[in-house]
């Protein structure tokens, strides 16, 4: 009792104050109505600040998460060498390529498939866009990521000559050919005995350079590659193409069928709030009302965008979801408004609009005012969030229901204060004339158009979608067998919510992000169900370390073979530089200096896929900081690589390997963003 009277008491004293505001707003509408128009103008006029994050990576990752600062740290040790040592596995990010996928009816391992693959890939690398540098044209070799001064293309191996060989003896080793990885080369395969009998897809990736310098022709390139494969004909096979930036591009696409769906919606609401506020006379008829509550909404949305943009807040492509909350948030509450005005009618008929206004804020001011609270709370506490996209799209659609809720009170309620004096002097809604009172006996259409009078009741004003709906779903729930009904289908829906929750797959599929007429939707569907991947996961040693000393030797060692003893790592494809010189003949640890020379005069020039895992002191010529590799068995689930990062985690943390000082890391990519995007 003593948490009710508090209630009472609370929402008494709210009440009075809103209709103090009321009486105030209705002896001022057209001041506060211009206010409204002018704030929202100004705060607009923020959009042309606007800016829009379109990178995938940034928006679906956590801000300062360990992994992005593991991966900055290792960049700034290791460089890029996409321009002159490249390999795939030591990329630390998805870093810049284009993909092609041929999909053949039957086994696509005939010279006629293969002849055609030929013909497609030397048009990507031989087509030409201008340069805006100079007036040499560019092509794929000016951009491409390089090992021995020869561009990288994966897949590529089976277009060559060697391939034929094993095609006509039939000894395709799967998912190994000479020490190649090919799971993510060929698709829909069929193995027997270690032997690829059978594969209807094959994916060439042609990597790009990662430097900042080639930022702009990469991109350009990508574009026109994307052209080119339009054009591109194919009588064999069919061909499904994108590229590293293909998503973010998408995505910003995305923007433009919104904008569409956004008329549309406005469209559908205009019409629904005026169906549903007509009563069909010409005098208390609140169609106008119910547009204008339309209009606000409109005008909240420009201003939110506006104001916060003008803060540099940049656009997320959730945001687009905005317009279409704020559309209903604030439908509803003009309908509680007008709920509330129709109830002043049964108090008292003739009530003068300046007290009808101030009665209407005492009822329903408190409602609207407690529902916006708490959307407000909910969002800007979801403005919090470490996700970048999550945090953006809370704020934008929080200070959006902010405004809505401010013009509701200023605007709307000039507007409402203005309609009520219309009705009190007996008015058209239309012209604006006044019209006869009674009812014109020869033409019902006529009486509807040009004769009516003040309402004097609730049901006066209603139209007839708000006075039958309620009174028909008030009849019909009564009935006991349409209860046992209800409670059947409430009971069916709470059971399979429950079922759904236990379900739930945290992750994030990335096919989802785009529209499915989309080729990336296409191209992303075709890839993540034909092709799996080896990731491979790198350990860091930061620091220096005396690799000369067989203490050291031995610890490199046990790290590898605690790693490689997990059931999802493949022990017999590490790349772990240390081991390697240990069992070559120029192993010289007879002092640090010695080990230092032999390693880099001897060993590395005969291995160049270990040149970009060592990094040497300028000034000592020690090495400063390597790096070893494990790699993960082939799969298609994430869930799976998720779990052993977090076990390779687990073994990096333990006592015996801190004097390493060790940074795991795995190299990202599109192709497993989602597990990415759990393991954080």
């Amino acid at each position: 009792m003593g948490c009710l009277r508090c209630y009472n008491k609370v929402e008494k004293i709210t009440g009075r104050l809103f209709g103090l505001y009321g009486t105030f707003v209705a002896n001022n509408p057209w001041s506060m109505i211009i206010i409204a128009i002018v704030a929202n103008v100004f705060m607009g006029i923020g959009m042309s600040r606007m800016e829009i994050e379109k990178d995938i990576e940034v928006l679906y990752t956590p801000k300062n998460n360990k992994a992005m600062k593991d991966r900055t740290k290792i960049d700034t040790i290791f460089g890029d060498k996409s321009a002159t040592n490249f390999f795939p596995h030591s990329q630390t990010g998805s870093g810049n390529y284009a993909d092609i996928i041929f999909e053949a009816h039957g086994n696509i391992k005939t010279e006629n498939c293969l002849l055609e693959i030929r013909r497609v890939r030397d048009q990507i690398v031989s087509f030409t866009i201008p340069d805006t540098s100079n007036d040499v044209p560019l092509k794929y070799s000016d951009i491409c990521a390089k090992r021995n001064s020869q561009c990288v293309i994966t897949g590529n191996d089976v277009l060559g000559s060697n391939f034929k060989k094993h095609i006509h003896f039939g000894n395709i080793s799967y998912p190994y050919l000479e020490n190649n990885f090919i799971g993510d080369v060929f698709g829909n395969v069929e193995v027997a005995n270690g032997v690829l009998k059978y594969a209807s897809i094959i994916k060439l990736r042609f990597y790009l350079n990662k430097a900042s310098s080639n930022n702009e022709k990469v991109t350009k390139w990508m574009e026109a590659f994307l052209k080119q494969n339009k054009a591109i004909s194919t009588n064999i096979t069919k061909t499904l193409f994108a590229h590293s930036d293909s998503l973010n591009n998408e995505i910003s696409s995305n923007l433009d069928d919104d904008i569409v769906l956004f008329i549309l919606t406005f469209s559908f609401i205009i019409l629904y709030a005026s169906l549903a506020t007509a009563n069909w006379k010409c005098v208390s008829d609140k169609q106008n009302l119910a547009k204008s509550g339309v209009l606000v909404t409109i005008m909240s949305i420009v201003g939110s965008i506006g104001l916060v943009s003008s803060f540099h807040i940049k656009v997320v492509d959730m945001v687009g979801v905005m317009p279409f909350l704020i559309l209903g948030i604030g439908i509803d509450d003009m309908f509680v408004l007008l709920s509330g005005l129709a109830g002043t009618y049964d108090d008292n008929p003739e009530m003068k609009p300046e007290e009808r206004i101030k009665q209407v804020m005492k009822r329903s001011g408190v409602g609207i005012t407690i529902t916006t609270l708490t959307d407000l709370i909910a969002f800007f506490v979801g403005a919090s969030s470490s996700f970048l996209s999550v945090k953006n799209f809370c704020i934008y659609t929080g200070t959006s229901i902010l405004l809505c809720y401010l013009n509701y009170l200023t605007f709307i309620m000039g507007c409402m204060t203005l309609h009520e004096q219309r009705i009190a002097e007996n008015k058209h809604c239309c012209t604006y004339k006044k019209v006869n009172n009674g009812r014109y006996n020869k033409s019902t259409i006529k009486t509807c158009m040009c004769y009516g009078s003040k309402p004097k009741k609730r049901e006066d004003i209603e139209g007839p979608m708000e006075k039958y709906p309620h009174k028909l779903i008030s009849k019909f729930v009564t009935i006991k067998p349409l209860k046992v009904v209800i409670i059947i289908f409430f009971i069916a829906f709470v059971s399979i919510s429950t079922w759904g929750s236990v379900q739930f797959d945290q992750g994030l599929d990335l096919k989802l992000l785009v529209p499915k007429k989309s080729y990336l939707y296409k191209f992303t569907e075709l890839d993540k169900t034909n092709f799996s991947y080896n990731i491979p996961i790198s350990f860091v040693i930061e620091t220096k370390a005396n690799y000369s000393q067989v203490a050291t030797w031995e610890l490199f060692k046990k790290l590898q073979k605690d790693a490689e003893m997990d059931t999802a790592i493949d022990s017999t494809k590490s790349l772990n530089w240390l081991l390697d010189l240990r069992m070559s003949p120029f192993y010289d640890n007879t002092s640090e200096v010695n080990f230092t020379a032999s390693l880099r005069t001897k060993f590395l020039p005969r291995m160049p896929h270990f040149q970009n895992d060592i990094i040497f002191d300028k000034v000592s010529g020690l090495i400063k900081s390597s790096r070893f590799f494990v790699f993960t068995w082939q799969t298609k689930d994430s869930n799976e690589y998720h779990e052993v990062m977090s076990r390779m985690r687990d073994i990096v943390q333990n006592k015996f390997y801190i004097q390493l000082l060790l940074i795991l890391h795995h190299s990202f990519s599109l192709n497993n963003m989602k597990l990415f995007y759990q393991k954080h």
